[in-house]
Parts: structure tokens; C-alpha cells; sequence
């Protein structure tokens, strides 16, 4: 089952890089189509599809996870900045990283690979947004209120 699990979430990272381009392609394509038109209509059912695609990895990486899910207490803010670090490496110079990350945020109970892995993406799909005109990735993260 270990060995299923494994193969599984190795399948779900290749699809997954696959269907970030498809993804891409597919919001340029509905910013350039006329509304209304067979073109956005069409965009929008890749679209539709990509969205079912990405639940379907989602549920994958769930599933070749279960075996590895230990919940410990962690600092969060630490596997934050032990994210942008890896990300700084690999961003183009056009994307500018700022950071607000609080030493208020307190502990959580989590699985640190998890949190590093939800870091990741929604910094690498920041990212794919900003991939030709450049920006800004703020992270903020601060005290439980």
C-alpha cells in the first residue's frame, strides 16, 4: 500500500506540473477571447475541466499521504520563511517577494510538510499569474486575533 501511495503522489506532481501549464494557457486564452464568443466558451470549459483535474490531484497526494501524517506542534512563521527562502532561489527577478511574517504567530498543530507544501503552491501559482509582467508576492502571516 506504502509502495501504491508513493507512486501515486509521484504521478499526481508530474500531472499536476502538466496541468499548471494547461491551466495558464487556458485563463490567457479567456483574457484574449471575446465574451460571449465559441473561443471563451471554450476556454472556459478547459477551464472547468482543469478545475476538476486539480480536486482529482488534490485527492491523490491526500490519499498517497495517509501513511505520513503526524501532527506535531509547530511554528508556522519557521516553515514560512523556510519556503520563500527555497522560492527566492527560483523566481525570475521581476517577482519581488515581501514578507510580514510575525514572531506573535504562535504555535499550531500540524503536519510540517503539509504546511510546507501549501506554501509552496499557493506561491508557485502566485507566481504563474505574475510569470510575464512580474509583480509582487506578499506573505503575510500574523497572531491569532
Amino acid at each position: 500500500m506504502e509502495a501504491i501511495g508513493t507512486l501515486a503522489g509521484g504521478i499526481a506532481h508530474d500531472f499536476n506540473n502538466i496541468l499548471s501549464g494547461i491551466m495558464g494557457y487556458a485563463q490567457l486564452g479567456l483574457l484574449e477571447a471575446d465574451r460571449g464568443s465559441d473561443n471563451h466558451r471554450w476556454f472556459q470549459g478547459v477551464q472547468e475541466a482543469c478545475d476538476r483535474a486539480t480536486e482529482l490531484v488534490r485527492q491523490i497526494l491526500t490519499f498517497s499521504r495517509q501513511g505520513e501524517q503526524e501532527r506535531t506542534p509547530i511554528q508556522v512563521r519557521l516553515i514560512i520563511k523556510e519556503a520563500l527562502k527555497l522560492l527566492r532561489a527560483t523566481l525570475p527577478l521581476n517577482i519581488d517577494i515581501k514578507e510580514k511574517i510575525s514572531s506573535e504567530s504562535g504555535i499550531v498543530l500540524a503536519d510540517s510538510t503539509q504546511i510546507h507544501q501549501l506554501v509552496m503552491n499557493l506561491c508557485t501559482n502566485a507566481y504563474h499569474s505574475m510569470i510575464e509582467q512580474g509583480g509582487t508576492l506578499a506573505v503575510i502571516l500574523g497572531p491569532k486575533s
